[in-house]
């Protein structure tokens, strides 16, 4: 959490950082968490592929098929 509160102050962003007394780790989790809905939490998934990486940012109750997603990409041809 230190490096992350480090690189915006470096970069000047004034964006505000919370930290949980509960487990964030799932989107179940995190809902709890914030006392609200999955469908409100963002999942984030990252994926290296053969030359670049991708960031899949999604709502928290959609599911992300990482085959499909990586065809769409040209990861793989179909």
């Amino acid at each position: 959490m230190e490096s992350v509160k480090k690189f915006f102050e470096e970069k000047n962003l004034n964006f505000k950082t919370y930290e949980m007394d509960k487990s964030t780790a799932t989107v179940e989790l995190a809902a709890n968490a914030h006392g609200i809905e999955p469908k409100l939490i963002a999942k984030t998934m990252a994926f290296k592929l053969k030359d670049r990486s991708i960031l899949i940012v999604t709502k928290g109750d959609d599911w992300i098929f990482v085959y499909k997603s990586r065809c769409s990409t040209g990861d793989i041809k179909i």
